[in-house]
C-alpha cells in the first residue's frame, strides 16, 4: 500500500507539472490581488509588534519613576487625624467617685515632616541613575524598532526576489512551450523526430517542477511578511515596490556614516548608558561613607470636651517638636568598602564592554560595507551575463530553426539565461541587505522609515 501511495503522489505531481507546462496555473495564484508597499509593511509591523508596545510601556514607567521624590531628595509629609467620643454611665455604681453620666469627646490632628538634608550626595546619584534607566529603557525600544524594521525590509525584499524568480521560470516555460509547438510542427512535417519533442518536453517539465517549488518559496516569503505585519499568514498580496540597485555610497558618505555609527549607533549608545550607570552605582556606594543628616518635625493639636451633669468644660492641647539627626555608620563589617570595590569593578567591566561594543560595531560596519561593494560589482556582472545569455538564446533559437542546433544545445542556453537572471536578483537582494545593515548600524532605522532607493 505504501508503494501504491508513492506512485499516486508521483502521478499527481507529474500531472500538475504537465498542466503547468502546457500553460495552466495553480489555483489562488492568479487574478487581481491587493498590493503592499515596503513602507506600508514597515509601518504595519511597527504598530502591531507586541514587543515594541511592551518596551514602550516599560519606558513610560521608567520616565514616571525619574523624579526627585523617587531619588529620596524631597521631604516626606504625613498628616493624621482622630476623633473619639465616650459615654460612661456611673449613676448605678455606688463605688464610683462620680455617680453621674459622663460624656468625653476629643478631636486630634497632627503632622510629621521627615527630610534627609545630606546623605553624601547619594540622592543626586540616585536621580542620575533614574535618568539613565529611563534613557536605557528608551534605548531598548530603539533597538527593537531597528531590528523590526530591518527584519521587515529584508523579508519584503525576499518576496520581491521570490516573485522575480517565479517570473523568470514562467518566461522560461513560455519559451519552452513555444519551442515545443515548433518541434511538433516540424515533427508533423517529417523534419523532426520524437527524440527532439521529448527533449523539449523534458526541459519544460523540469522548469514546471522548479516553478512549483518556487511557488512554495514565494508563499513562504509572503507568510513571513504577514507574520511580521501581524496579519493572518494566508493573506494574499503582491509587493508594490520592486528592487533597484542600492545607492552608491561615496567615501564622504561612508565616513559620515561611520562617524554617525560611533556617536549615534543604538548598540553603542546603550553600551555608553551601561557604563554611565556603572559609574553612578559606584557613586551611590561611595556616598555610604558619609554621614546622613536628617530633619524631623512634629506638630499636634488636640481638642477635648467633658460633660458630667451640670459640669462642662472644653480643653485644648498643642504640642510641637523638631529634631536634627546625624547617623554615621562607623563600622559594618567592611560591607561598605566591599560594595565600593565591587561597584568599581563593575564600572571597569562596563567600560571594557563599551570598548568591545565599539570594536564590534566597526567590524560589522566594515563587513557590511565590503559586502555591499562586492554585491554591487556582482550585480553589474550579472546584468552583463543576462544580456549575453539573452543574445545566446536568440542565436540558439535561430540555429535551432535552421537545424544547426539540437534541443540539448538550446536547453543549455536556456539554463544559462535562467542562472544569469537568478544571480542578478540575488545580488540585488544581498546588496540591499548590506545597505540595511549599514543603515541600522548608524541609527537610521530607529524612526522606522524606509531608506531612499
Amino acid at each position: 500500500m505504501g508503494s501504491q501511495s508513492i506512485r499516486w503522489d508521483r502521478a499527481w505531481v507529474a500531472g500538475i507539472c504537465v498542466a503547468v507546462a502546457l500553460g495552466g496555473t495553480l489555483p489562488g495564484v492568479s487574478g487581481q490581488a491587493a498590493t503592499v508597499g515596503r513602507q506600508e509593511a514597515v509601518a504595519r509591523a511597527l504598530s502591531s509588534n507586541l514587543g515594541i508596545q511592551m518596551s514602550r510601556l516599560q519606558g513610560a514607567s521608567a520616565e514616571i519613576n525619574d523624579s526627585w521624590g523617587a531619588a529620596g531628595a524631597l521631604p516626606r509629609l504625613a498628616l493624621t487625624a482622630t476623633s473619639s467620643a465616650a459615654v460612661t454611665d456611673q449613676t448605678r455604681n455606688p463605688t464610683a467617685f462620680l455617680q453621674q453620666r459622663i460624656l468625653a469627646q476629643s478631636v486630634q490632628w497632627g503632622g510629621t515632616v521627615n527630610w534627609t538634608l545630606f546623605d553624601g550626595m547619594g540622592m543626586f546619584a540616585n536621580k542620575r541613575a533614574l535618568e539613565l534607566l529611563a534613557q536605557q529603557s528608551a534605548g531598548a525600544t530603539d533597538l527593537l524598532i531597528e531590528q523590526t524594521v530591518q527584519a521587515v525590509l529584508m523579508a519584503y525584499d525576499a518576496t520581491v526576489v521570490q516573485l522575480a524568480l517565479l517570473e523568470t521560470l514562467e518566461a522560461s516555460m513560455a519559451l519552452s512551450r513555444e519551442r515545443l509547438a515548433f518541434v511538433e510542427k516540424r515533427r508533423e512535417a517529417g523534419q523532426a523526430v520524437e527524440w527532439d519533442r521529448l527533449q523539449v518536453l523534458q526541459g519544460l517539465v523540469a522548469d514546471s517542477m522548479a516553478w512549483l517549488q518556487q511557488q512554495q518559496a514565494w508563499d513562504t516569503a509572503r507568510r513571513n511578511v504577514n507574520r511580521l505585519m501581524g496579519d493572518a499568514e494566508d493573506v494574499y498580496w503582491l509587493p508594490a515596490d520592486g528592487l533597484k540597485e542600492p545607492p552608491a555610497l561615496p567615501a564622504e558618505a561612508l565616513a559620515a556614516g561611520r562617524d554617525a555609527l560611533l556617536s549615534n549607533g543604538t548598540a553603542i549608545r546603550n553600551a555608553v548608558l551601561g557604563s554611565m550607570l556603572a559609574k553612578t552605582a559606584a557613586d551611590q556606594a561611595q556616598s555610604r561613607l558619609y554621614p546622613v543628616v536628617g530633619l524631623s518635625a512634629n506638630f499636634g493639636d488636640q481638642r477635648s470636651h467633658f460633660e458630667a451633669d451640670a459640669f462642662e468644660r472644653d480643653g485644648r492641647t498643642l504640642n510641637s517638636s523638631a529634631q536634627l539627626t546625624l547617623n554615621f555608620n562607623l563600622f559594618n563589617g567592611g560591607a561598605t568598602r566591599r560594595a565600593i570595590e565591587q561597584a568599581r569593578i563593575q564600572q571597569e567591566m562596563a567600560g571594557l564592554g563599551e570598548s568591545q561594543e565599539r570594536q564590534e560595531a566597526l567590524r560589522q560596519w566594515e563587513a557590511a560595507r565590503f559586502r555591499m561593494e562586492t554585491q554591487a560589482g556582482m550585480y553589474r556582472l550579472a546584468q552583463q551575463a543576462t544580456v549575453q545569455a539573452q543574445q545566446l538564446v536568440e542565436i540558439a533559437r535561430d540555429r535551432l530553426d535552421l537545424g544547426q542546433f539540437n534541443s540539448l544545445a538550446f536547453r543549455d542556453a536556456q539554463l544559462a539565461l535562467q542562472r544569469a537572471q537568478v544571480q542578478e536578483v540575488v545580488a540585488l537582494q544581498a546588496g540591499w541587505s548590506a545597505f540595511y545593515e549599514l543603515e541600522r548600524l548608524r541609527g537610521a532605522l530607529r524612526v522606522g522609515i524606509e531608506p531612499v532607493q
